[in-house]
């Protein structure tokens, strides 16, 4: 789960990164499951990227104090031509990342599952 997002806002990156404990949070900002978010079909989902959900995912994904910061990194995003669908979709891909939300096994782990189980 240490898989990471780049973006690049003022000709600096940024490594957009979750793990349970930061999903976990996100979850409690926005107010909603993402298993559900997922699960509501891709016009659904879309509708529920709002400007909420992008500031909750880059204060949990980036370690940030406050909100604040995140406002001035938007704006400085959309001021060097990005927009916020391209910051959510950059916030959903560092999601879809951790293996939490998709059907499989970790590469890491397809040792340990007996083959007669990993051909199905």
């Amino acid at each position: 789960m240490k898989k990471t997002v780049e973006i690049i806002i003022g000709n600096k990156p940024y490594e957009l990164c979750y793990n349970i404990k930061k999903l976990s949070r996100f979850e409690r900002l926005i107010g909603k499951s993402i298993v559900f978010m997922f699960s509501m079909g891709s016009a659904r989902f879309v509708q529920q990227l709002d400007i909420k959900f992008t500031v909750s995912g880059l204060v949990v994904a980036l370690d940030l104090k406050n909100e604040d910061e995140v406002y001035d990194l938007i704006e400085k995003y959309c001021e060097d031509g990005g927009h916020l669908d391209h910051l959510n979709a950059k916030i959903v891909e560092a999601v879809i990342v951790t293996g939490l939300f998709t059907p499989g096994i970790a590469k890491d782990q397809e040792e340990a599952v007996p083959k007669k189980i990993q051909k199905r």
